[in-house]
């Protein structure tokens, strides 16, 4: 059973919700709904007709762009709490992505009219979207920067140092098929796996079935154009922007 006030709460620890009490903040969660989603289901459809706000209160999403012959180019993968579909309740068209279930999610919707109404109560809630939306667009602007001027080996290696933090941490397989990683760098699996087993021949990481190791950061931040240091991520950032010193 879902615990409204365990929700509640939760949903105050968005930002632009933080200067609002909880009596304002249960009336935000009244009026949308509350769902369950089983891992693999498909949340939102793109181009379909806008299906309104959502916020990830548990769990993990991935965010898709389907190709014209079905291939997925992995947009963001997002964890609680955090919102999104924002882009389709500034104007009420279509929904700008498909939006996967990657773990079992709870979740808040609320519809386009709704929205406009909390936007007129609440002015704070619709300033929230810009900083998410602007956020959003950098992860975008950066991965079309990637794809033309980095060379797949050149995406695999930041893709790489990304996930494991410069190395710093062993990638899980399970998480992370090569499929996965693919879509994250928009390009077809078979190029993954020869850029990997390229790194790996080279001695820049060592795999088995269930990780990925880095072996050298150094050499693959050179593959994959990167000078200087990883930053610390700055908040409420997505989490597969890079950041550099």
């Amino acid at each position: 059973m879902i615990n409204i006030a365990a929700l509640t709460k939760r949903m105050s620890r968005l930002k632009y919700f933080r200067s609002l009490s909880l009596t304002d903040i249960t009336g935000i969660v009244a009026s949308g709904s509350i769902k369950t989603m089983k891992a693999g289901s498909v949340i939102v459809m793109e181009e379909s007709p806008c299906a309104g706000l959502f916020v990830l209160l548990s769990g993990r999403v991935h965010l898709f762009r389907l190709g014209p012959n079905g291939q997925e180019v992995l947009i963001d993968t997002l964890d609680s709490i955090t919102m999104f579909n924002e882009v389709s309740i500034l104007d009420g068209g279509p929904n700008p992505f498909t939006v996967i279930a990657a773990q079992d999610c709870i979740i808040w919707n609320a519809d386009y009219q709704t929205l406009q109404g909390l936007a007129d109560r609440y002015p704070q809630v619709a300033l929230g979207f810009l900083p998410v939306l602007a956020a959003r667009t950098r992860v975008l602007i950066a991965m079309v920067a990637d794809v033309c001027f980095r060379s797949v080996r050149g995406r695999t290696a930041k893709l790489i140092l990304d996930l494991s933090d410069h190395g710093e941490w062993p990638i899980s397989r399970q998480e992370h098929s090569i499929h996965m990683l693919a879509a994250q760098i928009s390009t077809a699996p078979e190029a993954v796996s020869r850029a990997l087993s390229f790194f790996r021949n080279e001695g820049y990481i060592s795999t088995s079935r269930s990780t990925i190791k880095v072996c050298d950061a150094k050499g693959l931040a050179e593959f994959a154009q990167i000078e200087g240091m990883p930053c610390p991520r700055p908040p409420d950032q997505p989490s597969r922007m890079s950041w550099y010193c």
